[in-house]
């Protein structure tokens, strides 16, 4: 009886920890028409996502610039303001980019991988 018990147990989390990341890739491509455009002739930045870290860590841009967070790892990823900013990527599965315009310092994680930090400065 205790077998069965455990056994059941296992199941469901199992199906749990495959059934939260397919609902977050769902709701990410739900989502996919949210992310920021660029204003024309304005330069665009990469940020990638690798080895749980953003990279660079930090960035400085004029203002205007797009970035682009491209998720380089093997693991879903998000693009969140710190302070509950307005920034919120949703989840970003591998292979999977978002892009901002810059238009003030940002300090961003992830909040999958809350070591995950990173910051854009704004130049000139």
């Amino acid at each position: 009886m205790q077998r069965a018990v455990w056994s059941v147990a296992v199941l469901v989390f199992a199906a749990l920890a495959v059934g939260a990341p397919v609902q977050m890739v769902k709701a990410q491509q739900a989502r996919s028409s949210s992310s920021s455009s660029s204003s024309s002739g304005a330069a665009t930045v990469k940020v990638s996502m690798v080895a749980i870290s953003f990279r660079p860590a930090e960035l400085a841009v004029r203002k205007g610039t797009e970035v682009v967070f491209v998720n380089d790892d093997v693991t879903v990823h998000t693009v969140n303001g710190v302070n509950g900013g307005p920034v919120d990527s949703g989840s970003l599965p591998p292979r999977k980019a978002y892009k901002l315009v810059i238009n003030e310092v940002l300090d961003y994680v992830c909040l999958i991988h809350p070591s995950m930090r990173g910051k854009i400065i704004l130049t000139g």
